[in-house]
């Protein structure tokens, strides 16, 4: 028996490596904060280079940014939480389609054990069908 997926697994690995960037977050702004404010008092003059992008914010925007900085870590968060979950529940299926030897022979399986044929079967076995003639004529 499977204790965990694959998609499970991945899952969580995608969970926690979301978590870590919070973490790293979390642990980046206030020396932020303390930045700015030693920009506040003159004691640093120059913003460090940011790693990703092509040149360092001012004080002021990284001031008005900062205000918002809890509220869009909880939904980045949220959202890419969900994301995954989403990811996920779609893996999860396909492993199960897997597991029954594909889609085809799931959809096979299914139909054997509720008796279910297919529309054209089911067609095809219809008596007042049958009878009549189905052709179309232009």
């Amino acid at each position: 028996m499977l204790t965990n997926t694959q998609s499970y697994l991945l899952l969580r690995a995608y969970i926690q490596e979301s978590l870590d960037y919070a973490f790293l977050t979390c642990q980046a702004v206030p020396a932020l904060n303390a930045y700015l404010k030693a920009g506040d008092n003159e004691a640093a003059t120059k913003i460090p280079d940011p790693d990703h992008f092509g040149k360092p914010g001012s004080f002021s925007r990284l001031r008005e940014i900062r205000l918002t900085d809890k509220e869009s870590l909880g939904r980045f968060m949220l959202i890419s939480t969900f994301s995954h979950f989403e990811a996920y529940v779609q893996a999860v299926v396909g492993e199960i389609f897997g597991f029954h030897g594909g889609m085809l022979a799931f959809l096979d399986l299914a139909r054997r054990r509720t008796g279910v044929l297919p529309r054209a079967e089911r067609l095809g076995q219809d008596e007042h069908l049958k009878a009549k003639d189905l052709s179309f004529h232009l």
